[in-house]
């Protein structure tokens, strides 16, 4: 019970104890009025029996229906009289005594133990019937019999269901109100979660200025303080790509009069990776930024699917290819596209062997929208790190080598470009054997349904 109660929400937690606290507060100043204003059983008894005894004197002295009234105007009360001669009734609501016997002892019918009754009440001859309580007094061959000028209920049922109404609507505004209370909770646990999935843009609405309120615009300045962080950084990869760029032109432009060997075809694919890397970061920081947008236009994909694969004419182990026969009609720049299958195609015949199956490229069209999938057939990605490959900088081999991969820069730049595009870029987990990449690109028609 105490481990379930620490794994609920905190919500709960309150609710459960504000409950408890308001129940026993009820109980203990139940118990204390109770104590305190317990009426003295003796004194009770007393009244009770000097009322009754002056009531039957007075009335015996004369016992007529005309005193019988004056003295229940003037005790607020209804008489009844009765002996072997005469019987008489100030209302016809008292039923006579016959009927009277027969009906249950009051206090006896509302206690469960009769032994815990005190002595006066077990003397007292107070029948209950038809929701009235009726006082026998017994005096010789007399009886007189009076009942007060009111009555109980017809049924606490509806009192109980009124009581209960009134009882569930305090617990259920109590409940809206710690909800309410405690909503800036439930949206710092949900900004945390989009913030661990990357979201650093997001922003908390924050209305109160307690606790709760301080703590949400905390979130927001920490997360405003990455967010500058990520751009410092990314604009300082940016300005160092741009002053890079021309040290390696004229690299590239000197090497050219170097005479051939194997120093200088070393040097020339080094100065490749690093304008490729270049290139990469360039081109991300373009998308990201307002005047580097998409050039959209109405394409046909498959020329510029056949376009991409002839670069790869003769690379082992090969590249399998699947079109559809009927024209693919998308809304895209093409040039993103284009490094978008270099870096897949790059990727997958890299990590390829000589001896694998060849890559298959399939294309497959939907509905709404156009599925790419790309899948090789040599090392794959490990389970651990398929979550993280499209990350910036992110690579699975460690050590940076030049034999198993750049720098992390490519599927991080293919995911911008195909988000860009309104699709999508995963890696399918279910493959066995190698790595398979899909991607979803809107058809033209269903953007313009849209």
């Amino acid at each position: 019970m105490i481990q379930w109660f620490r794994n609920r929400s905190i919500f709960l937690k309150v609710f459960i104890v504000i409950l408890l606290s308001a129940l026993f507060v009820n109980l203990v100043v139940g118990a204390i009025f109770s104590w305190l204003f317990r009426p003295p059983k003796t004194n009770y008894h007393q009244i009770l029996q000097g009322f009754t005894t002056y009531l039957v004197e007075d009335l015996l002295q004369n016992p007529t229906q005309q005193k019988g009234e004056i003295l229940s105007q003037n005790l607020g009360i209804q008489i009844r009289f009765e002996n072997n001669k005469i019987a008489w009734s100030t209302s016809a609501i008292i039923p006579p005594l016959k009927i009277l016997k027969k009906a249950p002892n009051f206090f006896r019918s509302h206690s469960k133990r009769e032994r815990t009754l005190p002595s006066f009440q077990k003397e007292l001859n107070i029948r209950k019937y038809q929701n009235r309580i009726f006082l026998i007094l017994p005096h010789g061959e007399n009886t007189i019999i009076i009942t007060p000028q009111f009555s109980f209920p017809r049924t606490l049922n509806w009192w109980l269901l009124i009581i209960l109404l009134i009882v569930s609507l305090i617990f259920l505004l109590s409940y809206l109100a710690l909800r309410r209370m405690f909503f800036p909770i439930q949206q710092l646990t949900e900004g945390v979660k989009q913030v661990g999935q990357g979201k650093f843009e997001l922003v908390l609405p924050s209305k109160n200025m307690d606790e709760l309120g301080k703590l949400t615009q905390a979130f927001n300045n920490m997360t405003r303080k990455v967010r500058e962080l990520l751009q410092s950084k990314e604009q300082l990869l940016l300005d160092v790509s741009h002053e890079l760029r021309s040290p390696l032109t004229r690299m590239k432009v000197a090497l050219e009069f170097l005479p051939e060997s194997k120093s200088k075809k070393n040097i020339a694919e080094d100065l490749n990776i690093m304008q490729q890397m270049l290139t990469e970061l360039l081109e991300s920081a373009r998308l990201d930024s307002q005047y580097g947008g998409l050039q959209l236009q109405e394409e046909n994909l498959t020329p510029l699917i056949r376009q991409c694969l002839k670069k790869y004419e003769g690379r082992t182990p090969g590249i399998k290819v699947s079109l559809p026969n009927s024209p693919l009609l998308l809304c895209l720049d093409a040039s993103r596209i284009q490094i978008v299958f270099n870096n897949l195609l790059e990727n997958a015949l890299k990590y390829s062997s000589n001896s694998s199956q060849p890559v298959e490229f399939q294309v497959e069209k939907m509905e709404t929208k156009l599925q790419i999938s790309i899948q090789d057939f040599g090392v794959g990605i490990p389970q651990k790190h398929q979550p993280f490959v499209f990350d910036p900088f992110y690579r699975v081999d460690k050590s940076r080598s030049k034999k198993t991969g750049g720098y992390g820069l490519g599927l991080s730049l293919c995911r911008k470009i195909i988000h860009a595009h309104q699709g999508s870029i995963d890696l399918d987990g279910s493959v066995r054997e190698g790595t398979k990449v899909v991607i979803q690109l809107p058809l033209l028609e269903s953007l313009h349904s849209s």
